[in-house]
């Protein structure tokens, strides 16, 4: 089995060293703007990875900030959904 680049150099992706600085997570939500399926994620962090890995943001913190906007109220969505905190 073939490692991953970050595996093979030993230094950690975004994602990786993101999920290691938290150790509280708050389960999200997004709907989308136009109807559709409802994506649940276990956290902002997870989201932005999904988000990222679509490539609609050239990085991942750029994801994490614009999901974080609209969690917080500063966006009325991100990535073309409408995001929330869920109860767990």
């Amino acid at each position: 089995m073939r490692k991953r680049e970050s595996q093979q150099t030993g230094k950690r992706t975004p994602y990786q060293r993101a999920v290691a600085k938290n150790v509280h997570f708050k389960p999200v939500e997004g709907r989308p703007v136009g109807g559709g399926a409802v994506v649940r994620f276990e956290s902002v962090v997870a989201a932005a990875a999904w988000a990222h890995s679509l490539g609609v943001t050239a990085s991942f913190d750029a994801a994490r900030h614009r999901l974080s906007e609209a969690l917080r109220g500063l966006r009325k969505s991100a990535f073309a959904y409408k995001w929330r905190y869920v109860q767990a």
